[in-house]
């Protein structure tokens, strides 16, 4: 039987736009969770998370459960090095390494 890839645990604190605010994997730290989950009432508040990620970088064993599904999205920031702000690259998707770490695709 084939092996799943997973990664390690990941504990992160989520705002109310998906986005990681706080991460055990500091690299992490303002990707986002999509789609976005529930929004929180106020707009101030984070929420705290743990999950894994299996190989095709989706989210499972999630605390709250309601992540499960979901994917962990590295949004690109603009090249500032071409002076335009609209040069964004695509968004890649973080996943295992194969080694408990993690890696953007």
């Amino acid at each position: 039987m084939e092996q799943k890839i997973v990664s390690e645990r990941l504990y992160v604190k989520i705002d109310e736009t998906g986005k990681l605010v706080e991460a055990s994997y500091l690299p992490m730290v303002d990707s986002r969770i999509e789609p976005v989950p529930t929004p929180l009432i106020p707009a101030a508040t984070t929420k705290s998370a743990s999950f894994q990620i299996n190989e095709e970088g989706i989210i499972v064993e999630a605390s709250p459960p309601n992540l499960n599904g979901h994917k962990l999205v590295l949004h690109a920031k603009s090249d500032s090095a071409l002076g335009r702000t609209d040069a964004v690259t695509p968004k890649r998707v973080w996943v295992p390494d194969g080694k408990g770490g993690w890696i953007c695709v």
